[in-house]
Parts: structure tokens; C-alpha cells; sequence
């Protein structure tokens, strides 16, 4: 969906949602460094806890082979 200085956006599939969502995941090169990885996680744990009609919803948080993701509401 989207490629940005700290990372890409893909649309996928969350099977135990059952829903299409959003999938952000911090670049590699970024991953390593510690500034980089909080504040990408810090995205995450601040849209998790807004709750606006204007603001995506954050599902899901996690890691996949040390590079963090997150997963938000698909919006077309």
C-alpha cells in the first residue's frame, strides 16, 4: 500500500479477526537501532489507546525475526 522513510504498508489478511487489515512493519536497517524501535512501538501503544472516528484502530502489535510490526484498521 505504501513505502515511507521508516517503513511499509501492506494489506493483508488477519485470520483470527476475519477481517483485512493494515500491515506496518519498520524497515530492517531501522530495527537495529534502538531509537528507531521506540519510536516506531511508540506509533503503535499511543494509536492503540485513541478511540476517534478520524483515527485508525490498532489491532495487533509484534515482532517478526526482531523487526516490529503493527496491524490498524484497513480504510479504502
Amino acid at each position: 500500500l505504501g513505502k515511507g522513510a521508516m517503513g511499509e504498508v501492506f494489506e493483508t489478511f488477519d485470520q483470527t479477526l476475519g477481517i483485512k487489515v493494515a500491515f506496518k512493519i519498520l524497515h530492517k536497517k531501522l530495527a537495529r537501532d534502538p531509537a528507531q524501535r521506540e519510536r516506531f512501538l511508540r506509533e503503535a501503544r499511543v494509536t492503540r489507546k485513541l478511540m476517534h472516528q478520524n483515527i485508525v484502530r490498532t489491532f495487533d502489535v509484534g515482532e517478526i525475526e526482531g523487526v516490529p510490526y503493527f496491524t490498524m484498521e484497513l480504510l479504502t
